[in-house]
């Protein structure tokens, strides 16, 4: 009669694991992302979507008419105070538009005034750029004088003044044109430009 491998019986039993493999880590880390890339998706594309109406409303076009009804609804001589920021000013006047002879064009307010920044020729090795802008309240407008333009850090030379001036001039001219309001004072703030004046 033969004798039985008693360890052999211990070692043949299957011993439930304790461990995952690497591959089922991965594979459930993808099932994850594409469950939250999926979710994501639906939330921001689908007309169904509960935030559907926050995605899909149009966003309304900032114009000089949207800040002045900020101040409320005023009565024909009723004080007016506008504040307009850096990034509105920047979109009013079209400072990043494709028309403007400067490579990743910015605007700055500081007290010294509107700064317009900028690189001049090639991307790579342009030369920075910097025009100061000084709004004034004149006979009840708001004109926009450019005080100096430099390049490098001293006056620009007339070939880079001569085709950046006339646009920049041409961008922040009649901004507040056919505007009911007599302006009284006109401003840079740091961060901001600051107006003064009465309804028409």
């Amino acid at each position: 009669m033969g004798k039985i491998d008693i360890h052999k019986e211990e070692n043949d039993v299957a011993i439930p694991r304790e461990t995952v493999t690497l591959w089922e880590v991965f594979g459930l880390l993808a099932f994850l992302l594409i469950a939250i890339v999926g979710t994501l998706f639906y939330l921001r594309y689908s007309k169904y979507s509960i935030l559907a109406d926050f995605f899909h409303k149009p966003i309304p076009s900032l114009s000089i008419e949207s800040i002045l009804a900020r101040d409320g609804n005023k009565a024909v001589g009723d004080k007016v105070e506008l504040k307009i920021t850096e990034s509105e000013l920047n979109e009013l006047a079209g400072i990043a538009s494709g028309d403007m002879p400067l490579k990743k064009p910015d605007l700055k307010i500081t007290e010294n005034g509107v700064i317009v920044t900028g690189k001049y020729g090639n991307a790579w090795l342009g030369v920075p750029v910097e025009a100061i802008i000084i709004p004034k309240a004149q006979n009840g407008k708001i004109n926009f004088e450019i005080k100096e333009i430099k390049a490098a850090g001293v006056a620009a030379p007339p070939k880079i003044k001569d085709q950046i001036q006339p646009i920049i001039s041409q961008k922040f001219a009649g901004l507040f044109a056919g505007k009911k309001i007599n302006v009284t004072d006109a401003r840079a703030m740091t961060g901001f430009l600051l107006i003064e004046g009465t309804n028409e």
